[in-house]
This record gives C-alpha cells, sequence and structure tokens, in this order.
C-alpha cells in the first residue's frame, strides 16, 4: 500500500468521526435550563411542544404555556403542581393504590399496586414511576407503614380478611420474616428497628401483647391481653396503640400501653363505629365513634393519654381524615349522602356503602371549620379513603374509591 493511499484512507477516517459529531451535536436533544438547574429533555419535545389541540387554541393557550408544562412534570417535584388557583382535585396515579403514604422526608409517595403485585414510589406529582420491590407479592390485603417508611408489616389474605398472614419488611434490603400462624396483628417502631404483635395461642389458651427485634429475634412478652380481634400501632418510642376492630354493632374501645408493659390507658372506651387515625408526631389521634349502633359516627380528637376529648362538629370516619404535618390542621372527606341504610364503619369498610364526599379543613386549635368543595363543584364524585397530607400541608392526598387510584385535593396557597 502506498503512503498516499494510507493518507488517503486516514483522512475518509477522521472526515467520518467530524462529520458524526457535528451530526451528533446538531441533532441531539438540547438541555433545558431552569431555576433548579439543567434537566433532561423530552425525547422529541420540540415536535411535541408545537402540537396544540384545538381546544388548547381556542383556550389562548401558546407554545410557550404548552414547553412549561413539559418542562414541570420533569421536575422531582414539579413546580406547577400546587400553582392552583381554586381548590382543584387532580388525579395523581393512574394505579390501583393500596396503602399509599408519604416517605419520611414526604419527597415521595410510596404505594402498593394491586394489579402488578410490587410496591413502588414516585414524586409527588405522581411522576417518575419507580418500583423498589422485585418480589411479587400475591395477595397483599395491606400494609402498615413503620414511621420510618423503609420498614412495614405487609398483611396477606386470601379470604378479604378473614384469615390473615403477616411478615415484617425491610425495604432496604429486602429482608423479611414470617411471623408465623399464631400472629393476629403486628406493627413497626417509629424508627423501624423493632416489631409489636398479638401472639394468640387458642389451643393453649395463651393471648399476648409482644415485642421483638424486627427480624423476630429478642422477643419479650408486654402484656397478656385475651382478646384476638385488635389493631396495634407504635406512634411513639414509649407507647403502644391497641384498638378493638372497629364495628358498629358492639362497644369497643382504645387503649395506650407504655412499651413496658406497666401501665394500659384507656383512651377512648365504650363506642360504637370507633375507628381512630393519628397525628404525625403520634401525640394526638382522631376518633369516630357513636353512643349506639350507628348509621352516622361523629368526628372527635383527643391526645394520647385521652386526657381531653374535642367534637369537631363533623360527621365523618376516621379513615376519611388525616393531620396535616402541623399536626393541628386536620383534613376530611365527609360524606354528602346521607347513610340510613347500612351499619358504620362495617358497611363501609366492606365497601357496601359508597359514599359522595365534601372536602373540610379543620384547625383543630380554635375549632374553626371550612368547607373547600363539594360533589357538584367537580364532575366526578369522591369516596376518600386513606389520605395523606403533602409537605406544604396544601394537598390532601387520598384513595378514589369508585376507582382505587391516587387523588390530590389541592388548595391554593392564599387560602
Amino acid at each position: 500500500m502506498t503512503k498516499k493511499r494510507l493518507y488517503i484512507i486516514i483522512g475518509s477516517a477522521v472526515a467520518v468521526v467530524i462529520i458524526g459529531i457535528v451530526l451528533y451535536t446538531w441533532l441531539r436533544p438540547k438541555e433545558v435550563v431552569t431555576e433548579q438547574g439543567a434537566i433532561t429533555p423530552l425525547v422529541g419535545s420540540e415536535d411535541i411542544r408545537i402540537r396544540l389541540t384545538d381546544e388548547e387554541i381556542a383556550q389562548g393557550k401558546t407554545e410557550a404555556d404548552k414547553q412549561k408544562e413539559l418542562q414541570s412534570q420533569q421536575d422531582a417535584n414539579r413546580p406547577g403542581f400546587e400553582d392552583v388557583s381554586e381548590v382543584t382535585v387532580r388525579k395523581v396515579l393512574d394505579s390501583d393504590v393500596l396503602s399509599p403514604t408519604l416517605s419520611k422526608d414526604r419527597q415521595k409517595i410510596l404505594y402498593f399496586d394491586s394489579v402488578n403485585n410490587e410496591f413502588y414510589q414516585s414524586n409527588p406529582d405522581g411522576s417518575s414511576v419507580e418500583a423498589i420491590t422485585s418480589g411479587g407479592f400475591n395477595n397483599v390485603y395491606n400494609v402498615k407503614w413503620g414511621d420510618s417508611k423503609d420498614a412495614a408489616i405487609v398483611v396477606f389474605s386470601g379470604d378479604a380478611g378473614t384469615t390473615k398472614r403477616f411478615i415484617s419488611f425491610n425495604f432496604n434490603n429486602q429482608a423479611f420474616n414470617d411471623l408465623g400462624n399464631n400472629v393476629a396483628d403486628a406493627a413497626v417502631s417509629p424508627d423501624g428497628s423493632k416489631i409489636v404483635y398479638l401472639f394468640v395461642d387458642q389451643n393453649n389458651d395463651v393471648s399476648n401483647i409482644s415485642s421483638a427485634d424486627f427480624d423476630g429475634s429478642k422477643w419479650k412478652i408486654v402484656r397478656p391481653y385475651h382478646m384476638d380481634n385488635v389493631s396495634l400501632a407504635w406512634p411513639d418510642p414509649f407507647k403502644f396503640v391497641v384498638a378493638e376492630e372497629p364495628t358498629g354493632y358492639d362497644m369497643t374501645s382504645l387503649f395506650s400501653l407504655e412499651t413496658s408493659g406497666d401501665t394500659m390507658t384507656t383512651v377512648v372506651g365504650d363506642a360504637y363505629g370507633l375507628s381512630y387515625t393519628l397525628s404525625p408526631d403520634g401525640k394526638k389521634l382522631l376518633y369516630t365513634a357513636s353512643s349506639a349502633r350507628p348509621n352516622e359516627v361523629f368526628l372527635y380528637m383527643t391526645d394520647i393519654e385521652g386526657n381531653e376529648h374535642k367534637d369537631l362538629g363533623l360527621s365523618t370516619m376516621a379513615e376519611k381524615c388525616a393531620f396535616a404535618p402541623d399536626n393541628k390542621t386536620v383534613y376530611c372527606g365527609v360524606p354528602q349522602n346521607k347513610n340510613v341504610e347500612f351499619v358504620l364503619p362495617d358497611d363501609y369498610l366492606q365497601e357496601n356503602y359508597v359514599t359522595e364526599d365534601s372536602f373540610f379543613r379543620i384547625d383543630t386549635d380554635t375549632g374553626k371549620k371550612e368547607r373547600l368543595a363539594g360533589p357538584t363543584e367537580f364532575n366526578l364524585a369522591y369516596d376518600v379513603f386513606d389520605p395523606f397530607i403533602s409537605e406544604s400541608g396544601r394537598t390532601m392526598y387520598f384513595k378514589r374509591r369508585q376507582d382505587d387510584r391516587l387523588y390530590g385535593l389541592i388548595v391554593p396557597e392564599n387560602k
């Protein structure tokens, strides 16, 4: 091969490389820089940006408006998500969600997907959904998250809750511990390192509340407790909450129990339809109750010791209410379709009774109640279930029981 021919080959190769670099630089999507920094562009974002629909054109929307919307969808907290001028409801997740909650830092939504049988997380606006497990969880009935949100009790049932099986699950290392056939309920400690559980051995007439390390080791009996139909929570490092399962057919009670087992205090005693939800700091609880077999229950608040009880003046269920991060503001869904037929909360929890809710906000310090919106103000009816509140305190996330999707009620900043 002559030197001249070799130079031609090398020169051609260099030219191809230079042309490739130029084409890549010219054709690649450009990063968009916002006040939050550089964000990854949407594929074909230039093409998407200019496609305004007839409806958008009629609304006076510009290409710049639509580009701003596309950019906001890629930001971790989507700055525009809570930018509303009036009370608004938005669908957040188009999945069958079970036991949704926020991460400890309130920057992620955590939930179980009942169709894909895995746990997922997303940004607070529902973007960037990703699986956080790969175990294939079948027959998940409920998830009882620990306050740390990196550990939970996963409840399994193949018969709609008649029989249940419990595991403790660590999301950091995907480790789990089967709690066995004799556990009737369980909960995770605030720091995620321990569990409390109700152990029941009917054959030997043994029933007690016990605690253990998260993997089930170093267990100890806290206190004998001869009732196998209870719900446990661990909201405070030194206190458990022990509640008999809510029903409108019998009177039940709710207790706080020192983790040492020494003192058990009645927080709410002998009420029909008794159910509850805790404040983020674990020091207060909302509860609903009635003095007679109820087709209507009423909302109250007390502290974890049951020292003072405050009537909040609403007829709703605790399953429809949640505390904001400030531990004093409460958001609720309040049924507007009056119930005269069903027993609460039994028929509601069994999904025999579907509600159409108005949205209320309550300042529990002053007792001030605000009706934020009602069923006639939206295109859809909302049966609010399992709500939780955003870091800003302005969005109430909730599961809409009509379709099992996650929605957010957003309140304007100045309201």
